[in-house]
C-alpha cells in the first residue's frame, strides 16, 4: 500500500454517516442507543424506571412514619445530669512547697515563694492569720484562700 493511503473508507472521501452500520430499531422505531428527551429523565432513567424508584421511596417513607411517631412520643429515657463535683483539697502551709501554694486562688508563683521564704526565715506558721504578714497577701486574698488551708498542727 502506498504511503498516505488508508483502508478506512472515511479517509478515502466518504462521509462518516455513510460508513456506519445500521442499528436495529426498538419497538418505538428509534435506533437503540439513541438518546431522546422523551426516553431519558432525571438520573438518566426512563419514565418506567422513574416510576419504580418513586414508588420505592414512597414505600420506604410509609414504613418510617410509625417509627418517627413512636420516637416523638417521649419514649426517650430521661437522664439527669450529675451534679458538679468540686475537688476539695487542703494545703498545710507549714509543709507545702511553692508549687502547691501557687495552686491557691489569687496566689501566684511570686507570692507562693514569698510564703516559703517567710516560713524559712521566721519558722512555721502558728495560725492562718500570720499569712497576712507576707507581702502580697491582703485581707481579700486571705479570705479567698482560707477554706483551702488545712488546720495547723503545732509541734510540741
Amino acid at each position: 500500500m502506498p504511503l498516505g493511503e488508508s483502508k478506512n473508507p472515511v479517509t478515502q472521501g466518504q462521509k462518516p454517516e455513510q460508513n456506519l452500520p445500521e442499528l436495529p430499531a426498538d419497538e418505538a422505531g428509534q435506533a437503540r442507543g439513541s438518546t431522546d428527551a422523551s426516553t431519558v429523565g432525571w438520573f438518566f432513567l426512563r419514565p418506567s424506571h422513574q416510576l419504580v424508584v418513586a414508588l420505592g421511596i414512597l414505600i420506604a417513607l410509609a414504613f418510617m412514619v410509625p417509627w418517627l411517631y413512636q420516637i416523638s412520643r417521649d419514649r426517650w429515657i430521661p437522664v439527669e445530669p450529675r451534679p458538679h463535683l468540686a475537688a476539695k483539697f487542703l494545703i498545710d502551709i507549714n509543709t507545702a512547697n511553692w508549687a502547691e501554694l501557687a495552686q491557691l486562688p489569687g496566689i501566684g508563683e511570686v507570692v507562693a515563694r514569698r510564703i516559703v521564704a517567710h516560713r524559712e526565715k521566721h519558722g512555721p506558721f502558728r495560725s492562718h492569720e500570720e499569712l497576712l504578714k507576707v507581702s502580697g497577701i491582703g485581707p481579700k486574698t486571705f479570705e479567698r484562700i482560707r477554706r483551702y488551708l488545712a488546720p495547723i498542727k503545732i509541734p510540741p
